[in-house]
């Protein structure tokens, strides 16, 4: 596609690629992949925490919890840092020259090599997959731990009923596991609280680096390298402080609920970021009128000035005028261009005449690609998302105990597989699908292709960021609300039954004590 005016007054003919339909099943395959890594991720959260549970003293639990999501958290920052690395290299750099790609990552046309991230994260799991492997079902010290525990699940009678011998060891005692668990207050308002937060941090994970590359006028790499530079300190700190916080205090089920509220309602106050942004460029057609015109038509850039060159919006290949841009130099009506001294310059440019009129000496301003300014807001943005993201994630370690105590022990493993079930349904999963509305919702103009909408070339950062801030403070009050309800409904043991329970405990430690000094004797005989 030419990218000057061709002067044959109609767009470049529509053709259809007979390859687009078989290219197109390939999305079926990044589907099942993602399929493949759901069932694997939400195994290990829980399974694995409640391993960690069982095989600790239970002040200790939330340090240990939150050193497992502290790097649950690291991974995904270190693949920003990394996949933005990749996205520097060609994605066929394997099949092509790459000294004959004669764009740049900074063109909106450049597509970074995104798989690679893949082959490193599948080759380093397999890996991870053979130690897991090495592990007992159960560490030597479980059983006292187990032992010593005390009890903190809700009362409300549900507790007995999922005691009685030989109850879970049939399938058909599924449903009533399940009922015990929906009527327990705190644990479904600790899920719902987690489907919600579950909402906003998917969905701040998959688009925050679109929102980087929006607000502050970067690039895909650069924004996607500054993502994991915020989220490695602020969500792995965040889930370590919790657990460190909760340990330390040696909080039980209502202190760690109301760490939980705190660092959500600062969090909400904190999402106030959003309408921090660079000043960004205008674009003639988009936002601003061309020379001599005094209207602007959404998702219309054509004017008198180039009606009859033919332009199509199927590539932005913006070029830049005192700080405003012209979608393509087909869209300013450059007739020709050369060469000079390895950049590409254009002449006879009939938009760009009646902008300057007599003012010859003022073309030389004009250069190739967007516009760009010094803009210090983004070193004020930065910090600020630390915080917020360091006080999203350091309620999840403690409503993850709370999830852990406030149901019997039996259940712990069944119960945080159906909150994993209810979060990734009712948050992770319609969380990105949300947020990808939410910021299609701003876009000003998309890319043609025939009769369809392609990718969005030019986004308003205003409302992206004003719609940022609204879903970002909804969604952090309406989890402190329910990590409040839960608060209030949770009713803890009576003193008679704690009393009852730690007598049990101290039987069950002297037990242990015996058996372990007589096993002790006979070794030694």
């Amino acid at each position: 596609i030419a990218d000057t005016c061709t002067g044959t007054g109609n767009s470049t003919a529509c053709t259809v690629n007979p390859q687009n339909s078989y290219l197109q099943n390939y999305l079926y395959v990044l589907i099942l992949g993602q399929l493949l890594h759901g069932v694997g991720g939400t195994t290990l959260y829980s399974l694995g925490t409640v391993f960690i549970d069982e095989n600790v003293k239970t002040k200790v639990s939330p340090i240990y919890i939150g050193i497992l999501y502290a790097f649950s958290a690291l991974g995904p920052a270190i693949g920003y840092i990394v996949g933005g690395q990749f996205l520097n290299i060609y994605v066929d750099f394997e099949n092509v020259n790459v000294e004959n790609v004669n764009i740049t990552p900074q063109d909106p046309r450049w597509v970074g090599a995104w798989w690679l991230g893949f082959v490193m994260a599948g080759f380093l799991a397999w890996t991870v997959t053979v130690a897991l492997c090495a592990y007992p079902r159960e560490l030597p010290t479980a059983k006292e731990v187990r032992a010593t525990r005390e009890s903190q699940a809700h009362q409300d009678g549900g507790e007995d009923e999922v005691n009685r011998p030989g109850f879970g060891k049939s399938i058909r005692d599924m449903p009533t596991a399940a009922k015990v668990l929906l009527k327990n207050p705190t644990f479904v308002f600790v899920t719902l609280a987690g489907c919600t937060e579950g909402l906003v941090t998917s969905g701040f994970a998959t688009f925050l680096p679109k929102l980087l590359q929006n607000q502050f006028g970067l690039t895909a790499s650069w924004a996607a390298m500054l993502t994991g530079f915020v989220a490695v300190p602020g969500a792995a700190g965040g889930q370590l402080l919790g657990g460190i916080i909760s340990s330390k205090m040696k909080l039980k089920v209502k202190g760690m609920l109301k760490l939980s509220m705190t660092a959500c309602v600062m969090a909400a106050l904190l999402a106030a970021s959003f309408w921090i942004s660079c000043e960004t460029p205008s674009v003639f057609g988009v936002d601003i009128p061309y020379p001599n015109s005094t209207t602007v038509q959404v998702n219309n850039i054509t004017a008198e000035c180039n009606a009859g060159c033919g332009c199509t919006t199927s590539s932005f290949e913006p070029i830049c005028l005192n700080g405003q841009e012209y979608f393509t130099p087909c869209h300013a009506g450059c007739l020709s261009s050369a060469l000079v001294n390895g950049s590409k310059v254009y002449t006879d440019c009939s938009c760009i005449a009646e902008e300057l009129g007599s003012n010859v000496s003022a073309a030389a301003s004009i250069t190739t690609g967007r516009c760009t300014a010094e803009c210090w807001t983004l070193y004020l943005f930065l910090p600020i998302a630390l915080v917020l993201i360091l006080f999203t994630f350091m309620s999840a370690t403690p409503a993850t105990s709370v999830t852990l105590r406030c149901i019997p022990d039996g259940q712990r493993a069944f119960g945080l597989g159906l909150q994993w079930v209810f979060i990734r349904f009712l948050g992770t999963v319609p969380g990105p699908i949300l947020f990808g509305a939410i910021i299609d919702g701003t876009c000003q103009l998309w890319q043609q292709n025939c009769t369809e909408n392609g990718s969005c070339w030019i986004y308003d950062s205003a409302l992206m960021g004003r719609n940022f801030f609204f879903l970002g403070l909804g969604v952090k009050c309406l989890t402190a609300l329910f990590f409040f309800l839960a608060h209030y409904c949770y009713k803890p043991p009576s003193t008679r039954k704690m009393v009852k329970s730690m007598t049990q405990q101290t039987l069950n430690v002297r037990k242990v004590s015996t058996f372990s000094s007589a096993s002790q004797t006979s070794n030694n005989l």
